[in-house]
């Protein structure tokens, strides 16, 4: 169980450097950072300051890889650009990999 609690926390910190590394470059704001801005009402202003709280995104995080490893995710928190996309196929991998492949192992 915490070796699951830590890869979950890795997958989250890389899904959080995702979104904190597109966000300025994005023409359109999609990214999941936007949208939990968006949605806690606590938007980034044009240099990049403000924002949801670092707990918030860290919680958020948190909460979409743990979705995204043990189900299909919920939906609420969505990846919407082409990298955060890739990287939840990716998690997704993984969720099967260490959800399917191990009981039957044991």
């Amino acid at each position: 169980m915490a070796t699951f609690a830590l890869i979950a926390h890795w997958l989250a910190c890389i899904w959080y450097a995702i979104g904190n590394a597109e966000r300025p470059g994005l023409p359109h704001k999609i990214g999941w950072l936007d949208h939990l801005a968006n949605a806690t009402r606590q938007y980034y202003y044009g240099n990049s300051t403000g924002g949801p709280t670092l707990r918030a995104k860290y919680v958020t995080a948190l909460y979409f890889t743990f979705s995204s490893l043990t189900s299909v995710g919920f939906g609420n928190v969505a990846p919407n650009t082409d990298v955060e996309k890739i990287f939840t196929i990716l998690v997704m991998l993984i969720g099967c990999k260490y959800e399917w492949v191990r009981p039957v192992t044991r």
